[in-house]
């Protein structure tokens, strides 16, 4: 109870008080009103805090869009995840801030939350930073529109950047190292040359869609790249790449030839690789990587390359070291004509062409006289320096299509082929007076 007034009967002459009148009333409910009131207000400040603090310490982006897709607010984590002050972006289109090629998908799936208030599928999407940059971000709509104090739709969106990227880079690894196994197991099966390099540049292609790749081997004179393998290069490029000058000064091609082929052929950068020589750190050839946007590789382009460009330097030095095998197997090592076994080759082939063709084929054979005179009043090395000349000078004087070999020893034989039918005595007659004046003419050898 509260006492609110006291009334005092005071007589004009001072009589005895015979008693006091009070007036009061209940003022209770009044205090007890105010005191919810401000007990209220206390509560929803304190709510309200509360629900602010959270929002602003939540790791996903909160964002409120209109209906028309106006953005009306977006919750602190967005300068975190995106780079975006508080206030940037209200009001505008959300659709600014998505990627272009994301836009479409985005649009069909904001409108059907619009149309469906239970449609809540998680959806991803590229967002734009603030740097120019792009970030994954997995989105999922919630329609309040019917509720009178939201009336929006409140998007919850999740940076799932690095878990993509890591996802896509275990993928690369796994798709490299399935590449690797696969080149090895081409090369250790011995096949052709050109489909091993091919199958390599079509690995490095796939970790770059806006690039191609050719091989380029070292020519026998050290001087010319010849382009080996091109799989996805046009005609244009294949014919400008299929032969091109090595320069001595430490580069394979010139700077300046490089930039000046790129912007001949629509290229915005070469990058060219060379490939070395496990045993001799001989460069045998190179990978040339041409772009058709300017920009840094990639790590995933880095890591191919690192890795296919050691294999293709095996691929091409095995094919050598067969070749050689091959070479050595069918080929005199004194002075580099074929040995009997690959003379007899010749000769069947070239008969067998004789007969389709209706031609004759003649046989020389060649034997020096008195040869181990040489050998025994000079020393071998003359005898070897001796035989050397006279096959340089048996090539020298017979025709294109004719074929000079070492039979063993002192021994040479000549294979003549395509002789007139009716002519080939006469024709074989003047190839052997041709030898036989070369044979002639003095030869000057260092003796012991």
């Amino acid at each position: 109870m509260a006492l609110d007034r006291i009334s005092h009967h005071e007589p004009a002459r001072r009589p005895r008080a015979s008693g006091v009148a009070v007036a009061s009333w209940d003022e209770t409910p009044r205090i007890e009103s105010q005191s919810a009131k401000h007990l209220v207000g206390s509560i929803a400040r304190d709510r309200d805090d509360h629900l602010e603090s959270i929002i602003s310490h939540a790791s996903d982006i909160i964002t409120v869009v209109e209906a028309d897709g106006t953005i009306r607010y977006a919750s602190p984590s967005a300068e975190r995840i995106l780079g975006y002050p508080k206030g940037v972006g209200f009001g505008e289109d959300f659709l600014r801030f998505v990627h272009p090629d994301d836009a479409e998908r985005v649009l069909v799936g904001f409108s059907r939350s619009l149309a469906d208030p239970n449609a809540r599928t998680p959806t991803e999407v590229r967002v734009r930073h603030q740097d120019g940059s792009w970030r994954i971000l997995q989105a999922v709509a919630n329609n309040l529109l019917d509720d009178p104090v939201v009336g929006a739709l409140v998007v919850t969106a999740r940076d799932v950047t690095r878990e993509r990227e890591t996802e896509v880079a275990l993928r690369h690894s796994e798709q490299q190292m399935r590449d690797q196994a696969h080149i090895l197991e081409m090369i250790a099966t011995a096949t052709p040359l050109t489909e091993t390099l091919e199958e390599i540049c079509r690995a490095i292609e796939s970790q770059s869609a806006d690039s191609l790749c050719t091989v380029m081997v070292t020519d026998e004179d050290g001087e010319t790249l010849v382009m080996t393998a091109a799989p996805s290069f046009p005609p244009q490029l294949r014919q400008a790449l299929a032969r091109v000058p090595i320069v001595k000064d430490g580069e394979l091609v010139k700077a300046a030839a490089r930039r000046e082929f790129s912007r001949a052929h629509g290229l915005r950068a070469l990058r060219m690789v060379p490939l070395v020589s496990w045993a001799n750190d001989r460069v045998i050839g190179t990978l040339l990587i041409a772009f058709f946007e300017s920009r840094e590789s990639t790590p995933a382009e880095r890591q191919s390359i690192d890795l296919l460009a050691p294999l293709a330097a095996i691929a091409i030095e095995r094919k050598e070291f067969e070749d050689r095998l091959a070479h050595q197997a069918h080929h005199d090592p004194l002075t580099g004509l074929p040995n009997r076994a690959q003379f007899q080759e010749l000769l069947e082939s070239g008969l067998g062409r004789s007969r389709r063709l209706g031609t004759a084929v003649a046989v020389l054979f060649v034997d020096l006289d008195r040869f181990k005179v040489v050998n025994d009043s000079l020393g071998h090395e003359a005898g070897d320096e001796l035989l050397g000349a006279l096959a340089d000078r048996l090539r020298a004087v017979l025709r294109p299509s004719d074929i000079v070999a070492r039979f063993g020893g002192d021994e040479f034989t000549i294979l003549c082929e395509d002789l007139n039918y009716s002519a080939a005595g006469m024709q074989a007659a003047e190839i052997a007076e041709r030898v036989l004046a070369i044979i002639l003419e003095p030869f000057e050898v260092e003796g012991d």
